[in-house]
């Protein structure tokens, strides 16, 4: 692919064998600069290269640059068609992640995958605008979220259509019926073949032969006009024919969703049939619809601010007007969450136009790119670190509040402890001379924590935080001593990501049913009942504070740092089982919390298995050493002075927040405190 996007820049004009060019590297002779050749021709020219993956390599030719396309002008549809499909042929056909194909397909000399000369997406030194970068996108990673439901409608409504209708559009094959039925094997119940279409259309496939790419094209073509004739974002009607199919024909009466439930939600929110099997049986089957249908649809755009660098919410909203970005205060789905995210602001237009980095208030710090949800988590520390400070008579002149952030990942929440502490110690002045606080940061992936240290430097933190080793921490369990323990410890822990759904397109079909469930564990681990010196020696001579087999190193470059810290894909790829990989992080961390301090326990999952699942594991085993810790009535979602215009009066120290429900990607958090 690399090579292919080289050739389309100028070719050398003088070609030279392989003996002439090995003969200048005897005679000591430099090969001519390609600027020299012919710069006025070079600038006009651009190779464009013929053939395909089954007509063989072809020819190259030279052709004359098209001008460059001007920056604000609308959408070539030919081309945002053209490329859309062809990346998205490349997703199926290799199973790859949707956002890295995209992010070659915005390229502006992006060749295509392995397609012929000529074709509609060759910008020809044109360029491509924002425009059309902007629709490309939303093609491919509209089509990659609805992945299961485009393709059961489009072989569904294909083989529903007359006869003549399907012979007028190009047949059975012109809509790739077999690569989407390919596609829905092993996620729903594949429409059956004898319910549609005379036998002399019907197409025989090898299993065990691959299909050729032009199946997979022919499939993409058809779920994106499907896709677009649902968004209405362009009539498309040069496949006028392809539309009257996918319309529905004369014949269909209404869409023929699978009879068991389980797969009529699978190809309804297009979520993995497993996944759908889970969440009818955790929340039965109007629950599971609503949280599917939530993960299905697109994120917002929710910002924190960082009490560090900006003094309100009403300072960074004029702040970002000035840069003609409109933002106002987070409000989820039912109720706005006052107390868990008072910080939160959404950008009403979306992502800006010249992007989150482009901004100056973003360069200066003034906020960082923070789920709702996930400033929730963060919530449950401090408040927690307040509520027991109240409750044992403490103050802050005692000693400077020790916080451990002990899956620290980007360092998303690492950033929102220090905004939220700085935020606590301004409505408090006069109680210390120095920071009254300390954020140590934990996390096994070095590249993780080089990115932290920088993002530190920009929040203006970096004097508060700092990085530990596993031997700090092991030599803090080990020594035992009240006072180099930790006030507050934060489990921000590794998971499926599952309630991350919405963020990252192509993770629903790469997440895989075995990691979620607990896989063979050790009965002596488990019959720990909070032994000191058990737990104590589980860090200090076990040799890990997690697993030294397993790396949690991060693949994505995802909007939310914080949500990429949490859904790496290679936890998903190494870790074995997410709730043994829970279970043994949540037992070294609770040795290294102070008695009366705050364990929090998080997820970005919505499956118990997960979350409530190991939240009792936890309850049994420390029972002696760990007791609940509650959150206020109603919390996070229920101002302090009016608890009761939650939807919930009742305390809890567990909470699960879902994007239905509150508006947050799904999150799962436990709260105790380590008794006196």
């Amino acid at each position: 692919m690399e090579s292919r996007t080289a050739s389309a820049s100028t070719p050398r004009l003088t070609a030279r064998t392989p003996a002439e060019r090995s003969g200048d590297r005897r005679r000591g002779s430099s090969p001519v600069p390609r600027r020299a050749l012919n710069p006025a021709r070079r600038r006009g020219l651009v190779r464009v290269r013929s053939g395909s993956a089954e007509e063989g390599p072809g020819e190259t030719r030279v052709e004359p640059r098209l001008p460059p396309v001007g920056l604000e002008a609308p959408p070539r549809w030919d081309l945002v068609h053209a490329r859309a499909v062809s990346a998205y042929a490349e997703i199926l056909m290799h199973r790859r992640d949707a956002q890295k194909v995209l992010r070659k397909a915005l390229r502006p000399e992006w060749p295509g995958f392995d397609e012929t000369s000529g074709w509609a997406g060759d910008a020809r030194g044109g360029g491509v605008n924002n425009a059309e970068r902007a629709a490309i996108a939303e093609a491919v990673l509209g089509m990659e979220v609805n992945r299961l439901n485009l393709a059961w409608l489009v072989v569904d409504r294909a083989r529903s259509a007359y006869e003549e209708s399907l012979h007028a559009a190009g047949g059975i094959e012109a809509f790739g019926v077999d690569a989407l039925e390919e596609t829905l094997r092993g996620h729903a119940d594949v429409v059956s073949a004898e319910k549609a279409f005379p036998a002399e259309t019907k197409t025989t496939v090898d299993a065990n032969v691959p299909l050729p790419r032009a199946r997979y094209v022919a499939a993409a073509s058809a779920m994106l006009d499907l896709h677009w004739m649902r968004e209405r974002v362009v009539s498309n009607e040069f496949h006028r024919d392809r539309l009257a199919v996918l319309r529905g024909g004369a014949k269909i009466q209404g869409d023929a969703w699978p009879d068991a439930a389980d797969a009529k939600l699978a190809v309804a929110h297009s979520v993995p049939k497993w996944f759908a099997a889970r969440l009818i049986e955790e929340r039965g089957v109007e629950g599971a619809s609503a949280l599917a249908s939530a993960l299905s649809q697109k994120a917002p755009l929710t910002v924190r601010r960082n009490a560090l660098k900006c003094d309100s919410n009403e300072t960074l909203m004029r702040a970002l007007a000035a840069e003609d970005v409109p933002a106002k205060p987070f409000s989820g789905s039912k109720e706005t969450l006052s107390r868990g995210a008072p910080d939160a602001l959404s950008f009403d237009c979306g992502r800006p136009r010249l992007g989150i980095f482009g901004l100056e208030t973003y360069r200066l710090g003034f906020f960082e790119v923070q789920d709702a949800g996930s400033q929730c988590i963060v919530s449950a520390v401090t408040q927690g670190i307040d509520e027991t400070r109240e409750i044992y008579g403490e103050t802050s002149t005692l000693k400077p509040i020790k916080v451990l952030d002990a899956c620290c990942g980007n360092g998303g929440k690492t950033l929102a402890l220090a905004s939220s502490l700085s935020a606590r110690e301004s409505q408090n002045p006069g109680e210390t001379t120095d920071a009254g606080y300390r954020i140590d940061c934990f996390d096994v992936d070095a590249r993780r924590l080089r990115h932290l240290v920088a993002a530190t430097r920009r929040a203006g933190c970096e004097n508060v935080t700092r990085v530990v080793t596993k031997l700090d921490l092991r030599a803090v369990a080990a020594a035992n001593v009240e006072a180099n323990t930790y006030d507050a410890v934060l489990v921000d822990a590794p998971c499926s990501s599952a309630g991350a759904l919405r963020r990252f397109p192509s993770l629903r079909w790469e997440m895989e049913e075995f990691k979620t469930r607990l896989d063979v564990w050790d009965d002596a681990e488990v019959d720990e009942r909070g032994s000191e010196d058990v737990k104590d020696r589980r860090i200090s001579d076990s040799g890990r504070f997690y697993d030294d087999s397993e790396d949690f190193s991060d693949g994505h470059d995802a909007i939310d740092g914080d949500v990429a810290s949490a859904s790496g894909r290679s936890d998903r790829t190494l870790t074995r089982s997410f709730p043994a990989t829970q279970r043994r992080i949540l037992r070294d961390a609770a040795a290294l919390v102070r008695a009366g301090g705050v364990l929090v326990y998080a997820t970005c999952s919505v499956l118990r298995s997960e979350n409530e699942d190991v939240a009792s594991w936890f309850e049994d085993a420390f029972a002696e050493t760990f007791e609940p810790f509650a959150f206020p009535a109603g919390w996070p979602a229920a101002d302090a002075e009016n608890a009761s215009s939650s939807t919930s009066t009742k305390t809890t120290h567990v909470v699960g927040l879902t994007p239905d429900a509150h508006g947050t990607d799904g999150f799962f958090i436990a709260r105790w405190r380590r008794k006196r």
